[in-house]
Formats: C-alpha cells, structure tokens, sequence
C-alpha cells in the first residue's frame, strides 16, 4: 500500500486539551527563609545592575548557587518535579538562582527563557516573591500574554521557559523575587 503525499492516513486532533501556561506551589519558603534568602544577596552576594545587553529590563540581581545555600535547590527541585503539569522531561537546576529586585520604575521587556540559538535546554522558570505582594505595585508578570495572578511570599509560580514573559514597570515599593530553570534534554 502506497499514500500519496497530501493523503491522510490518520487525522490528527485539532484542538488538545492544555494543563494552561502557569501552575503555582504554596509555601514552598516560610517568610524566615525568604527573609534569609533577601539577607544573603545583601550581604554574601552582590546585586549586580541588568546592562540590558540581550533583553530590555531595569533590574539589580544577586546569583545564588548550591554551594551558597543548599536547602532552597532542594525545596525548589523537588516542586519542579511536582509541578511539571507539563510533563516535560527534567535533569535538573542546571545555572545559578537569581534574587532579582525590581525598584520603581524597574521592569524586564518581553523575553522566552529558552534560547533556540544556544544550547540552553531551559523546560520550566520559576518566580517565587521574597517580600509581601503588599510590598509593591505595579511589577506584574504576564506569560504569553496573560497577567499572571498575585502571589504572596514564599509561593511560586511556574511556566514554560518558551513562553514570551515580562514584568511590567513596578509604580511603588520593591519587587524583589527568586527566579529559578530546569533544565532537560532538547525536544522532548
């Protein structure tokens, strides 16, 4: 049996039920562990001012790595595993955290976290606030489009790293918060 080329063997569907473009953990950090976290960037770490190279933002940051603090990888793996409604394909945190602080008028323009022209295999970006969703105004994050909802201290929030993002112009306070990848194996 031979099929001609614009034959169809088997339709496939042409609308597939999506898990949605967020999922959100509660309480992963306590506010302790987010005051702890604030505290090392401010003083073990170095807050470093976004040069804007690649991608349009105002925004200081401070790297944090395993070797840093252990437990926040940790608690931060374990709920990439469980909230991969995605059911992508994951190894691991793979590059540093980041403490990211947003002062007024910080914002980072529309971006993916996944680059299609490096080797970077980034599946799923994680935002967790280190302060109170009180604390600022302004400062809010939209994925593909959709402003993503308000979460307080110590949650997070997780979406495709593919997905186009920005955080819009903080108007008071400081939005200061964790960002996190996991990484796995390209195309699956």
């Amino acid at each position: 049996m031979s099929f001609e080329v614009d034959e169809i063997v088997f339709p496939v569907p042409q609308s597939i039920e999506k898990p949605g473009w967020f999922s959100v953990a509660r309480a992963i950090f306590t506010a302790a562990q987010c005051k702890e976290l604030i505290a090392f960037a401010e003083t073990h770490g170095r807050f470093y001012k976004s040069g804007g190279q690649r991608i349009k933002r105002d925004v200081q940051y401070a790297f944090l790595r395993p070797e840093d603090l252990q437990w926040p990888f940790e608690a931060i793996a374990f709920a990439f595993a469980k909230h991969n409604i995605w059911r992508f394909a994951l190894s691991g945190i793979v590059e540093p955290m980041r403490i990211q602080k947003y002062g007024i008028d910080g914002y980072t323009r529309p971006h993916a976290d996944y680059d299609y022209t490096t080797t970077d295999q980034s599946k799923i970006t994680a935002i967790m606030p280190l302060v109170s969703s009180r604390a600022w105004s302004g400062g809010d994050l939209t994925v593909a489009g959709k402003r993503m909802p308000r979460i307080e201290r110590g949650d997070c929030l997780f979406f495709p790293s593919f997905a186009w993002h920005e955080v819009t112009r903080v108007v008071r306070g400081e939005r200061v918060v964790l960002s996190a990848w996991c990484a796995g194996p390209r195309l699956v």
